[in-house]
């Protein structure tokens, strides 16, 4: 089962367990959950593992945010996930150290975008900040949820 970006998986009641399926590596296992079992007390769950339930869901979200980055500048859309980043810095690098003035670089639509040193650097920047901002979107997510004080209130917390 997968998720959407802050969908928060449907708690299931099997067999007198409570069953929340979760992600446990979206990159590594290619979407394989596993099933956090719990048993059922009249209570489905209690605040703390409530709060801990919620911050994976919130992770993997984030996660997502990042797999999926974009970015438009100047008119341009472009990728910005990982891989992309890397592409951005190692593209700066090579342009300093080969003193070229200008490169070829592929935008979202795997169309050939001519920069300048300059703007390389623009568009790296801005993905570096676009990634900063969910990784900090993520963190000020996980402390609004330490602050709730019932399951309902931490559930509703979402990306």
């Amino acid at each position: 089962m997968k998720t959407n970006a802050g969908e928060r998986p449907r708690i299931q009641r099997i067999q007198g367990c409570i069953q929340i399926p979760y992600n446990i590596s979206q990159v590594e296992n290619g979407y394989e959950y596993d099933l956090l079992r719990i048993e059922d007390t009249g209570q489905v769950i209690d605040l703390d593992f409530a709060k801990i339930y919620q911050k994976k869901i919130l992770k993997q979200a984030a996660q997502n945010a990042i797999a999926e980055g974009v970015l438009t500048t100047s008119g341009v859309r472009y990728d910005c996930d990982s891989e992309d980043r890397s592409n951005m810095v190692a593209s700066v690098m090579m342009m300093q150290l080969a003193n070229l003035n200008e490169i070829v670089f592929i935008d979202y639509y795997n169309q050939s975008q001519t920069l300048t040193l300059e703007g390389m650097i623009g568009v790296g920047l801005q993905a570096g900040a676009y990634y900063q901002s969910l990784l900090y979107k993520k963190n000020q997510l996980y402390a609004d949820v330490d602050t709730k004080n019932t399951i309902d209130d931490v559930l509703n917390v979402t990306w």
